[in-house]
């Protein structure tokens, strides 16, 4: 059974809340929500970000650059 995005997201929020702050959910305040907010963010995008590097590392694709001397 696959997790939807928004559920992993929300999970990752709830793990960091009770690493880093030591508070659940219901217990938490505005500025702990939004750190484990940003923090899961961006574990997802770091996640990506990486996947699309490599991908692009191994297909080595080529450059053009252009220089305009107006």
């Amino acid at each position: 059974m696959q997790v939807a995005p928004e559920d992993r997201l929300f999970d990752t929020i709830k793990r960091y809340l009770l690493t880093d702050h030591g508070t659940l959910l219901s217990k938490s305040s505005r500025q702990e929500l939004y750190l484990s907010l940003c923090k899961a963010l961006r574990e997802e995008i770091m996640f990506y970000w990486t996947a699309s590097a490599l991908s692009l590392e191994k297909k080595q694709p080529r450059t053009i650059y252009y220089l305009s001397m107006e």
